[in-house]
C-alpha cells in the first residue's frame, strides 16, 4: 500500500474544534427533515448518526450519516444544504442503487459482539438466517467488516455485492487496506506521558489497526511491544508493554471511554505480536 505521511506528533492538549450540532442533535435534525420528505417513511434511531429505516416498500434498512455529519462539521452554515443533500440521498429507491465502488471499500473494525447484534437485528424482524455482511477474523476478539464508504454513506458489503462486484474474499484485505490508507485524512499521535492516542478524522481509528505500516512507524514511539485500546469506534489509544504504569492506565482510560461512549466497541486491550494484534493476557 501506498506508505501514509509522516505522523506527526502533538500533544494530549490540542484544542478540539466544538461543532454547533453534536451527533445527537445532528441525528435528530436529520430525522426530522426525512420525516418532513418522506412521512410514511418509519425511522428508528439506534444511536447517534446511526438510524434504521422502513420506506414504504418494507424493505429495512440500516443508515450511518458518519459522511453526512463530517460535511456539515467542515461548513455548519450549510446545515440545510448537507441535510437535503443527504435525505434525498437515503430516500432514493433501493433498485436504483449503484454497483459496488471498488475504490471505496474499507476495512472497519468490530468486536465479536457485533455479531451478535447483528443476528438479534434479524430476529426482531422475524428472520432466522445467519448475517449476510461481509466479514473475517482479526486477531482473538476482533473482525474486520467489509464496506463501502460512498459520499453520502458506509454501507455494509453482503455476499452478494461481493458476488456482483467480481472479487474473491482473499482479494478484498488487500484492496480495503489499500483504499483506507488512500483517503485517510492526516493520521496524528497525540503523546502522553504513559498513553498515547492517535486520531485519524474522528471517524476511522478503530479501523487503523487494518493498517500494518502504520504500527510499523509506531514501533519507534514505544517502549516494548505496542499496546492498544479501542473502547470506541473513534478512538484508539496505545502504550507500550514496558512503559512503568502505561498498561494500568490504559485500562483504566479504555474502562472509562467504553462505559461514556456512544460508539462502544470493546474495553479489552490488545497487544500487537508478530504483526498480529491478540488480546493482552490478564495481570
Amino acid at each position: 500500500m501506498k506508505r501514509l505521511p509522516l505522523l506527526v506528533v502533538v500533544f494530549f492538549s490540542v484544542t478540539s474544534w466544538a461543532q454547533e450540532l453534536s451527533t445527537s442533535q445532528f441525528t435528530a435534525r436529520f430525522v426530522k427533515n426525512l420525516a418532513a420528505a418522506s412521512p410514511a417513511t418509519k425511522v428508528t434511531v439506534k444511536g447517534p448518526l446511526e438510524l434504521q429505516i422502513e420506506p414504504q416498500s418494507g424493505d429495512i434498512q440500516s443508515v450511518f450519516l458518519d459522511n453526512a455529519y463530517r460535511t456539515y462539521a467542515q461548513d455548519p452554515k450549510a446545515i440545510e444544504e448537507v441535510l437535503r443533500r443527504y435525505v434525498s440521498s437515503t430516500l432514493e429507491p433501493q433498485q436504483q442503487q449503484k454497483q459496488v465502488d471498488r475504490s471505496r471499500i474499507i476495512p472497519i473494525i468490530k468486536d465479536r459482539a457485533w455479531l451478535v447484534e447483528i443476528a438479534h437485528s434479524l430476529q426482531s424482524r422475524g428472520l432466522n438466517s445467519a448475517p449476510e455482511n461481509v466479514f473475517e477474523e482479526f486477531g482473538d476478539e476482533l473482525l474486520v467488516v467489509y464496506a463501502e464508504d460512498t459520499l453520502t454513506n458506509i454501507r455494509y458489503l453482503t455476499r452478494a455485492d461481493l458476488k456482483e462486484s467480481g472479487l474473491t474474499q482473499a482479494q478484498l484485505r488487500p484492496l480495503a487496506v489499500q483504499n483506507l490508507g488512500r483517503i485517510l485524512p492526516q493520521v496524528e499521535i497525540h503523546k502522553g506521558a504513559l498513553v498515547s492516542m492517535i486520531t485519524a478524522g474522528g471517524n476511522f481509528e478503530a479501523n487503523l489497526l487494518a493498517l500494518p505500516d502504520i504500527w510499523k512507524d509506531l514501533e519507534q514511539h514505544v517502549d516494548g511491544d505496542i499496546v492498544v485500546a479501542i473502547p470506541a469506534r473513534d478512538l484508539l489509544l496505545l502504550t507500550g508493554s514496558k512503559t512503568p504504569g502505561g498498561i494500568a492506565k490504559l485500562r483504566e482510560l479504555a474502562a472509562k471511554a467504553y462505559r461514556e461512549s456512544s460508539y462502544q466497541l470493546t474495553d479489552t486491550l490488545f497487544v500487537r505480536c508478530k504483526g498480529r494484534f491478540i488480546k493482552l493476557p490478564a495481570q
